[in-house]
């Protein structure tokens, strides 16, 4: 054949599923609550409480004093059976480990830390008077080494055991939705333990090993970014008609803002973006639209957005990366007052007046 033949075709090795892993696909709806809690759980034991927290790659030296307390596997659930199994309260340590803890959450706005301090304080010291009480110095398991090994266990045992004793009190019943029987089920709470410290955690810990910083690069995406770059480009409809490369080009009606935010993501990622049509977009924010555009639309138009709320500041505040990262990171109320509300006030909304007319004129249409 004269033709050339083409390149072969590289394929991209699939991820090896970790063997604890559970798909998502395979967590029973039932069980979605009692997962999430014992994810909280598990922070709260090994006090990482925001998404950027990851646990340390222990050494042998940082395992020294747990090999001095069990020396066997047999040991590890005899001492732990009897020492959990007694009611021992909380000592004057456990309180202030507690109260330092709780000190610390109150300056946090993650939302692990925000479900942490929802829990009772005696919920808190029944988990710490267990790490105790089972001779550990701290909750550490270590998510690169067997979880059937000697140390790994141990860490287990506490778990579990804390998990139901926390569970069983509602600990967690007014945070998420929580089968009694599932918490009680040792087998159903091991599995999920077992995922989420050798799977996600394990996971999580190696690329900020291998990166660090990744981890906030990653969340800011997930949470700050891709919210805005969803609400204002979700719709086809949101885009200009780009047929070429890796380029954000004008659209009629779209503010500047909007524009320059699109324009600084689009030269930090590689693929293209679809070819689009010129339909307005329904469900974008207010200020997906310029000023110009959006006051000229007509009162029921302007209407169907008023609810929909600012996504983004003035342009200004959109032309670089750096500009964006001083306000990507804001709650609403914070963005609102020192950005949001200064851009709302350039909008025309309905007047109250103006609404109820168009109540009126609905009402007269189904007469």
């Amino acid at each position: 054949s004269n033709h050339a033949s083409a390149p072969a075709r590289v394929s991209k090795k699939k991820k090896k599923a970790h063997r604890w892993a559970i798909p998502k696909k395979d967590v029973p709806e039932e069980g979605k609550g009692v997962q999430k809690a014992i994810h909280t759980h598990c922070r709260i034991l090994m006090q990482l409480l925001t998404s950027r927290d990851v646990p340390e790659r222990l050494t042998e030296e940082m395992k020294a004093p747990f090999k001095k307390w069990f020396k066997s596997a047999d040991d590890v659930q005899a001492q732990l059976n009897t020492l959990l199994a007694n009611v021992i309260p909380a000592t004057e340590a456990v309180y202030q480990k507690v109260a330092d803890f709780l000190n610390s959450v109150e300056a946090m706005d993650a939302q692990i830390a925000i479900d942490t301090a929802k829990l009772r304080d005696h919920h808190l010291r029944s988990m710490s008077t267990a790490v105790a009480n089972a001779g550990l110095p701290w909750f550490k398991p270590d998510v690169f080494g067997d979880a059937e090994s000697l140390y790994n266990p141990a860490h287990e045992h506490v778990f579990v055991h804390s998990f139901r004793v926390v569970g069983t009190l509602f600990g967690y019943s007014g945070m998420y939705d929580i089968k009694m029987a599932l918490v009680r089920n040792d087998a159903f709470v091991q599995r999920f333990y077992r995922s989420f410290v050798y799977g996600y955690m394990k996971d999580q810990a190696g690329i900020e090993g291998r990166q660090p910083g990744q981890l906030s690069v990653n969340i800011m995406k997930n949470n700050i970014t891709r919210p805005r770059e969803d609400c204002l480009a979700s719709e086809k409809d949101c885009h200009s008609d780009d047929e070429g490369g890796n380029v954000a080009r004008e659209k009629p009606g779209r503010d500047a803002a909007v524009h320059s935010f699109f324009d600084v993501l689009t030269r930090r990622r590689d693929d293209r973006m679809a070819d689009l049509s010129r339909v307005l977009p329904t469900q974008v924010p207010i200020n997906y639209f310029s000023p110009d555009f959006f006051n000229n639309m007509t009162v029921r138009e302007r209407a169907s957005y008023a609810k929909n709320g600012i996504a983004l500041p003035t342009k200004d505040h959109c032309r670089t990366w750096g500009a964006i990262q001083k306000w990507k990171g804001l709650n609403k109320a914070v963005f609102m007052a020192q950005y949001g509300n200064a851009k709302l006030l350039l909008y025309s909304l309905p007047t109250p007046e103006e609404l109820e007319q168009l109540r009126v004129d609905d009402l007269m249409d189904t007469d």
